[in-house]
């Protein structure tokens, strides 16, 4: 099957003279934040693959952007994107994805580069010029590349007396001039066979499964894949997207994805689409990146980001991934979620988008009586003849509870 697979890859060497090749790319996002920051003065890092970066005095929202922000109302400050480790290339260019800017409050930005992780000693500054402090891509050209050098970026932001946040960046790339090949695959098996990191281009179709946010699930017939990243469109369960975008391979959690996405069209086509109902019971490795409904369960447990989700006798965790609202009395309430089947570390997830409560109001209340027939319902409130096999509401007259039947 590996074999059959590594076919689907097709190399087309395009060999694009002395465009840049994105060694490494500094992502913001709830995938790479090693930190939930809500102000602007506080040092945390990025991961992203192996590598770290120390983020100082940027705001990532609590996880809830796929972006950062530096500069504070009222107050000067100083903000820095650095490496955590020595970059083994030599870089040619840093490219910065300037998102939005207050340029008139910004006096310096500038590039610095050092032998030193502590950048006590200085190989090379480049600064900005002013007419450059704009949205889009803010490139540094570095003069004499050289190898296992360490990146630091700083911004200098005045006082606006306006607003926090003078400065967006979603993305830091560092860049070499050597010739990139661009390969080319089939599918999302090929992609994930593939698992190296050059650009690649997905020649076929891809089905929307479900985008929140800065996360995009997608399916063909070979496979679900996550695409996570700034994404430029907004799509709906069905949507069929054209071939011909482009990302790279990454991992996270020790599942592979797509980064770096471009060129993702507007959809071409549009299937009906709706989550699978299915039980907690009936999750296997099978449903990894599915989108799922599961109705009918209790919520034991919230610990943070942390869910632990009960049906029957089946418990399961969660993960709040998407930074939904979590219900706050949740104890004694049947709820009907709706999820992504994610997976960390080997350990599958149900990683919901949306947690209502069930509706019970099929089960209306009668005058007591003790010799009342007993009626069982499922615990979306409809009446079953016969139960068994799973939880169930059990009326009697007045008298309603849960019953385990086996």
């Amino acid at each position: 099957m590996k074999k059959f697979l590594l076919s689907l890859v097709l190399v087309l060497c395009l060999g694009l003279p002395g465009a840049a090749k994105a060694l490494y790319t500094c992502q913001f996002g709830a995938n790479y934040n090693q930190e939930s920051v809500s102000n602007y003065t506080t040092t945390w890092q990025v991961k992203v693959n192996d590598n770290t970066w120390s983020i100082a005095n940027f705001n990532n929202n609590k996880n809830g952007w796929d972006y950062v922000r530096c500069g504070r109302k009222g107050i000067a400050s100083v903000a820095s994107i650095t490496t955590d480790f020595a970059i083994a290339e030599a870089i040619n260019n840093v490219e910065v994805t300037i998102d939005k800017i207050t340029a008139k409050a910004i006096n310096s930005i500038k590039l610095e580069t050092s032998a030193a992780a502590d950048f006590s000693t200085i190989d090379a500054t480049v600064d900005m010029a002013a007419e450059n402090f704009k949205s889009g891509a803010m490139v540094f050209a570095l003069e004499s590349p050289k190898a296992n050098l360490y990146y630091r970026l700083t911004f200098d932001c005045g006082d606006t007396g306006t607003a926090n946040g003078l400065i967006q960046i979603s993305a830091v790339t560092y860049n070499n001039a050597e010739e990139t090949p661009i390969e080319t695959v089939a599918d999302i098996a090929a992609f994930i066979a593939k698992a190296d990191k050059n650009p690649t281009i997905f020649s076929g179709n891809v089905e929307v499964i479900y985008q929140i946010g800065s996360y995009l699930f997608v399916k063909d017939n070979s496979g679900r894949l996550l695409i996570y990243g700034k994404l430029d469109q907004t799509y709906k369960p069905g949507d069929v997207i054209p071939g011909g975008f482009m990302g790279t391979y990454g991992t996270f959690g020790g599942e592979p994805q797509l980064i770096n996405p471009t060129d993702l069209k507007a959809a071409i086509a549009h299937n009906e689409s709706a989550p699978r109902t299915i039980t907690l019971s009936e999750i296997t490795a099978a449903n990894k990146l599915e989108a799922v409904a599961i109705n009918g369960v209790t919520i034991s447990q919230i610990n943070n980001r942390d869910i632990t989700f009960q049906q029957g006798e089946t418990t399961f965790a969660g993960y709040n991934q998407f930074s939904i609202t979590l219900p706050e009395g949740y104890e004694n309430v049947t709820f009907n979620v709706t999820a992504i089947i994610g997976c960390y570390n080997g350990n599958l997830q149900v990683q919901p988008i949306s947690i209502e409560k069930a509706d019970s109001s099929a089960i209306t209340e009668i005058g007591a009586d003790d010799n009342a027939p007993v009626e069982y319902f499922n615990l979306q409130g409809i009446r079953v003849e016969n139960p068994e096999n799973g939880l169930f509401i059990r009326r009697q007259g007045n008298k309603v509870s849960k019953v385990i039947i086996r």
